[in-house]
C-alpha cells in the first residue's frame, strides 16, 4: 500500500495532488482544453500591447453602446448551449472591442494593468472558488490574508503585534469600513441603538474622494455632514462644529488624491485629531503603495499616527483589480481573541481571496522589484508638490 510520500500508481496521485500527466478525462481535461483554446487567442492580445500592432492600440475598435450590443448579439441560449465555437466567438468580440489595459499608455482612472503573476493568482482563484468568510472552508487563503495584511501594515508603520487588515472590493468599501468602524469605535453604543441624538459630521479635504460623501450617507450621518476643508488653508471648523451642536468624530486625510495626487500633512493632522479625539483615516488608494519606494515612501511621513487607512495594490503594484486592503493597529473591538472568521469583520459575508493576489506579486518580484526605474514597470512616480490640507 502506498504511504502518503509515495505515489499510488493506480490512482495517480501523489500526497493526495494529481499528478499532471494522469488527466484522463472528466472535468480537469475540459478546463486544460479550453484553456490551450483561450490562451491562443489571449497571449497574442497580451504581445501585441507589447508591439503596438493590432489589439495593441489602446481601445481595438471603439463603437457607441446601440451599436456595440448589436455587434455582441448576445443571445444567451435558453435551451442547449454553444460549446466551444459559441465561447470562442464572444471572447474574440470582448478582445477585439475592450480596452487593452496592457498598453504601456493606458493609465485611465488611476490604475494600469495587471502583470502575468497576476494572470496566474486570478486563475488559481479561480480554480479554487472559495469564499473567506470563515475559516473552515478558506484555511489557506486565510492565513495568506491575515499574513498579508500584517506585513503591509507594518510597512505601514502600524507596528502593533496584531496590526493588520482586511480586503475589500475597492478602496470605497474600505473607506466606509473605516467610518463605520470608528463611529462603532468611538460610539460603541451607536452599534446596537443607531445614532440617536448625535449629530455626527467628518471632516476631508476639498480634493477628497467622493466616497467619503457617500460613506456618510451609508452611515445614515448624510452627505451635509461631510465638511469640506480648503486645501492650504488653515481653519477651525472643528471647534465651529462643537460649538453648533455637531460631534465631530473622523478625519480622511489623502495620501494621493484623485484630483492632483497630492500627500495632507499627517503628522499635523494627526495632532489635532488627538487634541479633538477624532478618529484619523488616510486614504491612500492610489498613493499608498509608495510605501514599497525607498524613493518615495517619505510621502506617506506620519501615516503610522493614522488610526486606519486604505491602500489599493490594483492602483499602482500591477495587482488584478481588485485588491484594496482596510489597514488598522488593532482589532478594538474584539478583545483577546484573534479572529479566524474574517466575515465577521466585514457588511459582507461572500468575500473573494484578493489578498492571495498581492502576495502572489510580492513573493514574486519582492519588495524591491516594486520600486526604481529598472523594476518590473509597477507606477510608482512622483506625484506633484501641492498646498496640502491643514487643519487647526
Amino acid at each position: 500500500m502506498a504511504t502518503n510520500n509515495q505515489t499510488n500508481g493506480s490512482s495517480g496521485f501523489t500526497n493526495g495532488i494529481p499528478e499532471p500527466h494522469t488527466l484522463s478525462g472528466g472535468r480537469a481535461q475540459e478546463v486544460e482544453q479550453l484553456l490551450s483554446l483561450l490562451q491562443k487567442e489571449l497571449l497574442p492580445y497580451i504581445a501585441s500591447a507589447d508591439t503596438g500592432t493590432g489589439a495593441g492600440k489602446l481601445t481595438v475598435e471603439s463603437l457607441p453602446p446601440k451599436e456595440l450590443d448589436a455587434v455582441f448579439d448576445l443571445d444567451l441560449p435558453t435551451g442547449e448551449g454553444k460549446g466551444k465555437d459559441g465561447l470562442l466567438s464572444v471572447v474574440r468580440k470582448v478582445l477585439r472591442y475592450s480596452v487593452n489595459t496592457w498598453n504601456p499608455g493606458f493609465m485611465d482612472k488611476l490604475y494600469s494593468s495587471t502583470d502575468p503573476v497576476g494572470v496566474c493568482s486570478e486563475l488559481v482563484l479561480a480554480v479554487l472558488n472559495t469564499n473567506v468568510h470563515v475559516y473552515q472552508v478558506s484555511p489557506a487563503l486565510t492565513i495568506i490574508e491575515k499574513e498579508t495584511t500584517h506585513q503591509l501594515a507594518s510597512l505601514m508603520g502600524f507596528k502593533q503585534p496584531d496590526a493588520g487588515g482586511l480586503t475589500l472590493p475597492g478602496g470605497s468599501a474600505s473607506n466606509s469600513t473605516s467610518m463605520i468602524i470608528a463611529r462603532n469605535t468611538m460610539f460603541p453604543e451607536t452599534k446596537a441603538k443607531g445614532n440617536g441624538g448625535y449629530r455626527f459630521v467628518v471632516f476631508t479635504s476639498v480634493h477628497g474622494h467622493y466616497s467619503v460623501e457617500k460613506s456618510a450617507i451609508l452611515c445614515g450621518f448624510g452627505s451635509e455632514a461631510v465638511l469640506q476643508i480648503p486645501v492650504d488653508q488653515a481653519g477651525r471648523m472643528i471647534v465651529s462644529a462643537k460649538s453648533e451642536g455637531y460631534t465631530p468624530f473622523y478625519v480622511n486625510a489623502g495620501a494621493g488624491t484623485t484630483v492632483l495626487g497630492s500627500y495632507d500633512p499627517f503628522p499635523e493632522i494627526a495632532a489635532v485629531c488627538k487634541t479633538h479625539n477624532l478618529w484619523f483615516h488616510v486614504d491612500g488608494s492610489w498613493g499608498g503603495s509608495v510605501i514599497f519606494s525607498e524613493n518615495q515612501k517619505w510621502r506617506l511621513k506620519g501615516v503610522e499616527l493614522a488610526d486606519s487607512m486604505t491602500v489599493n495594490p490594483h492602483k499602482m503594484l500591477g495587482v488584478p483589480m481588485t485588491c484594496s486592503f482596510f489597514l488598522f493597529h488593532e482589532n478594538e473591538e474584539n478583545g483577546e481573541d484573534e479572529i479566524y472568521d474574517l466575515a465577521q469583520m466585514t457588511m459582507g459575508c461572500g468575500r473573494r481571496g484578493d489578498s492571495l493576489k498581492m502576495a502572489f506579486g510580492w513573493i514574486y518580484y519582492g519588495k524591491d522589484g516594486y520600486q526604481g526605474e529598472n523594476s518590473r514597470g509597477a507606477c510608482i512616480f512622483n506625484a506633484p508638490e501641492i498646498p496640502a490640507l491643514i487643519l487647526s
